[in-house]
This record gives structure tokens, C-alpha cells and sequence, in this order.
């Protein structure tokens, strides 16, 4: 008779925690919300040293900075790791996955419950398989590895001490495998998959050479001799800004043999004079067949993420998890109050999304202004980003499905940003095809998600610590710290949404001598309805401050 599962097991065996990227923490499909800075960075440090005792000091210096007192904060750190233990189910009779006392702290986890030791197995086994010459399977091991590495490590976790000592060792670790797996890609000839997925990751490592040199040498054995060339150009100038240097000699090399059309064959010295490489032959196809899908545009028209994102942990998980499990196309709508910054979490998550080689297309609806763009417009304009030749039908009844028929073997994210009604978005969506569509609206757009089955994700205000440390981060701690009642009610009169918050911190900006306590009370004093419309009013009469419409 099989014995029965320990329940404190099963337990566990729910949870699933991510370090590669925001800090992620999931019981079954739900995401687990963990408030406070402190309790957060304990456990990415617990996490991060999986399996092994932290000291106490350790945990102090990164809680509390290096020069923190052990026995002074010993008690503040039994509370966090007690609040810690009671949010993972150990208060209640759960395994008590925090083990630990006076001498420090430890996490023991299955390696299929955190991302990190996940990867860390995928990459020993990578090493056994080079080991017995099985190449391809390397490559495959080595690409779910770096499949798990989400965007910056740890970047929503507010510790000095982990970013400096932990997780930057940990996104080296990930850039050295990221190295061996565009080695053995180029040795395999997977050329187009490798620049695929190194398009954003040469551009946040330029002093990752190696990294780099491949993401060339894939670019020009794909027929891309002017991306190749262009990527050389992106990484010199970044070099000389960053670091005062110039590229190194084999970066050099590699840049010249592709100028002068020539290469050195993978394997042999970078540094080596390139020599030239016939372009591979066409294989042949069926009569009738379509040429293979070769050579189109790969458009990246989103802009550029809010810099000072804080937050939205949970969201962004969501996000994660409808776009991840999605059967065919996924439709997601995004939408919250005037303020709540939809568009900026949907940039933030999409710059960290991969899936989606075939390109990433944008459009703001303006809300259905009157001179908004219709959906038609948009159409012709994704139409000739993915590189359907011109002209195009005039009736969107012809045009929506020429749209569709250009996405239907294709990987692309299209975001539909700042939408006002069902009717702007439903000619745009994809059809049966792998690409997904994220709208941005601060309406319920009831009628796709009972027409077309769109999913939500609801945005609204952030918890007060967040709001806070939105204001901390842009007007510096020093002047936070002067004022932190001021900081309480400025973060409270807000409505704690970002787009106020962020006004605010803009006119403390432009206005040094002023505390935060002085403009609380300026926006306190209007009565209108909506936070974000009561700090414009607030502010509007300012000549040295005047604020755009939307969001």
C-alpha cells in the first residue's frame, strides 16, 4: 500500500520562487504578494544562497547596509524572518521552508521549485553532454537555461549589498552561458536564433565582447551584413561612453572581416584574417510553394520603458502567466484609472518578454480622440512594418484580414495602447496564430472579453511603501528622509497612482527649496475628484511646470 503524501510536502511542492529577473513568488497559479523592502530582500538573499546557512550579519548588511549593527538589529530581523515564514504557509502548519536561528538562516527548496537552481541543473547538464560530444544537446539545455533569465536580476529588490555581491556574480553566471550557447549555435548554424536572442542582450552588455562578436557573426551568416556592421557601430560608441575604450582586438576583426565580406570559419582565431563564405544554396521546394519566410522586416516599434517603474509585481506576473500559457493567439486588456500607469507596466513587462522574435509593433489610439487614428490607419501601418508590399485594400474588411493573414506565421507582440472602445481594437487582433496583442484602456472593454475572450489584468493604486519609494527614487533620500510626513501625505493625496506621483516628483524637481509637506498641502486644498486631475490642477498654474494630457 503506497504510503500517503506528507501534506507539508505538497505544500511545498506549490510554491514556485524566480531570482532570474524581478523576484517572483507563485503558490499554484496565484501570485503571493510579499510587502515590505526588508522582507523582500530577505528573501532574494535566502534565495540567491539556496542550501546553504546565511550568517546573521550577512542578512544584516544587505537588510540594513554594511555598517549595520548584528546584535543591534537581531530582534527587527527575527520579526522579518517571522512574517516571512507566516506569508509561506509556516504558521499554519506548513513546512517552515526558513530554518535557522541565532547563527543565521537558510532555504532548502526541490530544484524544480526556484529558477535558479533549475538553471543551474540545465547547465551541468549541458557540460556532461559537450563532455560526450553530443553538441546538440547542449545547445538545447544551455537555451531553457537562459529561457529562465527574465531581465535584470533582482532589479524590483531595494538592497545595495545583493546588487553589488550576489546577484551581480548571478548575471555573470548567466552572461558565461549565454557565451557557450551562441559558441555551440554558430558551431550548429543556428545563426538565426542566436541574433534573435541576443538583439537586447548585446545591447545592455556592450563590454561583453564575445557576446557581441557572435551576435555578428550570426547577423552577417544570415544575410544581415548592414545589421551586423550596425551593431559594431551601437557597441563602439556605447564602449567609449560607459568605459573611456575602444572595442578590443578580436571585436575589431570580426568588424573588418564583415565589412570586406569575409569571415573566419567558426572555430578558428576571431583575430584570424577572415576569409570569405559562400552564401548557402537555396534548397529547393514544391512547385506553387511559398518561398520560405526569409529576409522580412523585423519591426521593435515599442518605446522605451518608464525608467523609475516601481512595483506591480503581481501584474506583471499575471502578465507573465496569460502570455505564457496562451493556446493560439493571446488577447490580454490591461485597464485602470486615469493615473494608474497601464501603459508604463505594459512597456515594462513587454521589454522583458521573450517569445516574440518575429518583431514587437506599437500603437497609441489616443482614446478615441476625434483625430485619433482608426483602426484601418493602424492596420496599413503594421501591414508596412512587417513588409507587405503596398497598396492595400481601402475597406478594413479587406484590410483587417490581410493583417491577419501577415501575422498568421509569425511571433510578433502588438500593444494597442490607450484604447477607448471594442470596435478600435477588434479589426487589429491576430487570428489563429502565435502572436498575442496587449490593449491598454482605462474602461472595462466588456465586449472583447465576452466577444473575443480577452483577458484582464486590473491596475490600480500602488501599496503606500511603493508610492513612497516612487518619490524616494526620484527626489533622492536625503530630501525624503528631511520630510517623512510630508512623503506619507504626498503619497497619500495621489491616490498612490503613478502618473500623479510622478507629477509630483517632477514639480519638486523644479522646485529644490520647496519640502514635500508644501506641495501635500497644495493639492489638499483642491477638490477635485481624481488624483491626477487634482495634482494638474494643483500645478497647472505654475509657469514653470506645465503638464501634457495624457497619460
Amino acid at each position: 500500500m503506497a504510503e500517503a503524501a506528507d501534506p507539508a510536502e505538497e505544500q511545498v511542492a506549490h510554491y514556485e520562487f524566480g531570482v532570474l529577473g524581478p523576484l517572483s513568488l507563485t503558490y499554484g497559479d496565484s501570485p503571493v504578494e510579499l510587502r515590505g523592502t526588508k522582507r523582500r530582500a530577505l528573501l532574494a538573499l535566502l534565495l540567491l544562497r539556496c542550501g546553504r546557512t546565511v550568517p546573521v550579519s550577512g542578512i544584516v548588511a544587505a537588510l540594513w547596509g554594511p555598517d549595520a549593527d548584528p546584535e543591534a538589529r537581531k530582534g527587527s530581523l527575527q520579526v522579518h524572518v517571522a512574517r516571512l515564514r507566516a506569508a509561506l504557509g509556516g504558521e499554519s502548519g506548513g513546512r517552515i521552508l526558513v530554518t535557522g536561528g541565532d547563527g543565521g538562516y537558510r532555504m532548502e527548496l526541490p530544484p524544480d521549485r526556484l529558477d535558479l537552481l533549475r538553471m543551474r541543473a540545465l547547465r551541468s547538464g549541458a557540460d556532461r553532454a559537450e563532455q560526450a560530444g553530443d553538441a546538440l544537446r547542449a545547445y538545447e539545455m544551455l537555451r531553457d537555461a537562459l529561457g529562465l533569465w527574465r531581465g535584470p536580476v533582482l532589479e524590483d529588490v531595494v538592497s545595495a549589498v545583493i546588487h553589488e555581491g550576489d546577484a551581480r556574480h548571478l548575471e555573470d553566471e548567466l552572461l558565461q552561458a549565454a557565451e557557450r550557447w551562441g559558441a555551440l549555435a554558430l558551431r550548429l548554424g543556428r545563426h538565426s536564433a542566436l541574433h534573435q536572442a541576443f538583439n537586447r542582450l548585446v545591447s545592455r552588455f556592450p563590454e561583453r565582447e564575445e557576446l557581441v562578436r557572435q551576435h555578428m557573426v550570426a547577423l552577417f551568416r544570415s544575410g544581415r551584413q548592414g545589421d551586423a556592421l550596425a551593431v559594431f557601430g551601437r557597441t563602439r560608441r556605447a564602449l567609449v561612453e560607459r568605459l573611456g575604450l575602444d572595442p578590443g582586438r578580436g571585436l575589431q576583426a570580426t568588424f573588418e572581416g564583415i565589412l570586406h565580406g569575409t569571415l573566419a570559419e567558426e572555430g578558428d582565431d576571431a583575430s584570424s584574417v577572415p576569409r570569405q563564405r559562400a552564401a548557402p544554396a537555396e534548397p529547393p521546394r514544391p512547385h506553387g510553394a511559398p518561398p520560405p519566410r526569409r529576409g522580412y522586416p523585423v519591426p521593435f516599434q515599442l518605446p522605451a520603458p518608464h525608467p523609475f517603474f516601481v512595483g506591480r509585481t503581481e501584474e506583471l506576473a499575471r502578465l507573465d502567466r496569460l502570455l505564457r500559457d496562451r493556446r493560439g493567439a493571446a488577447r490580454v486588456l490591461v485597464s485602470g484609472p486615469h493615473g494608474a500607469g497601464c501603459t508604463a507596466l505594459v512597456l515594462k513587462w513587454a521589454a522583458r518578454a521573450g517569445g516574440f522574435p518575429d518583431g514587437r509593433l506599437y500603437a497609441d489610439l489616443r482614446g478615441g480622440e476625434d483625430d485619433g487614428p482608426g483602426p484601418g490607419e493602424i492596420a496599413a501601418r503594421f501591414l508596412r512594418a512587417l513588409g507587405v508590399p503596398e497598396p492595400y485594400p481601402e475597406a478594413l474588411e479587406e484590410r483587417a484580414p490581410l493583417l491577419r493573414s501577415a501575422l498568421a506565421s509569425r511571433r510578433v507582440l502588438m500593444v494597442l495602447d490607450n484604447a477607448r472602445s471594442a470596435e478600435q481594437v477588434r479589426p487589429l487582433l491576430p487570428g489563429s496564430s502565435p502572436s498575442a496583442a496587449v490593449v491598454t484602456s482605462r474602461f472595462w472593454l466588456a465586449d472583447l472579453m465576452v466577444r473575443d475572450g480577452v483577458q484582464a489584468v486590473g491596475v490600480g493604486e500602488l501599496s503606500q511603501e511603493e508610492a513612497e519609494l516612487l518619490l524616494r527614487t526620484r527626489i533622492g533620500a536625503e530630501r525624503a528622509g528631511a520630510d517623512p510626513d510630508g512623503l506619507r501625505r504626498l503619497a497619500a493625496v495621489t491616490g498612490r497612482l503613478p502618473l500623479p506621483l510622478s507629477m509630483a516628483a517632477a514639480w519638486l524637481s523644479t522646485h529644490p527649496g520647496a519640502a514635500p509637506a508644501e506641495l501635500a498641502a497644495r493639492v489638499e486644498a483642491r477638490d477635485e475628484d481624481a488624483p491626477a486631475v487634482r495634482m494638474a490642477a494643483a500645478l497647472g498654474g505654475d509657469p514653470r511646470f506645465l503638464i501634457g494630457g495624457r497619460e
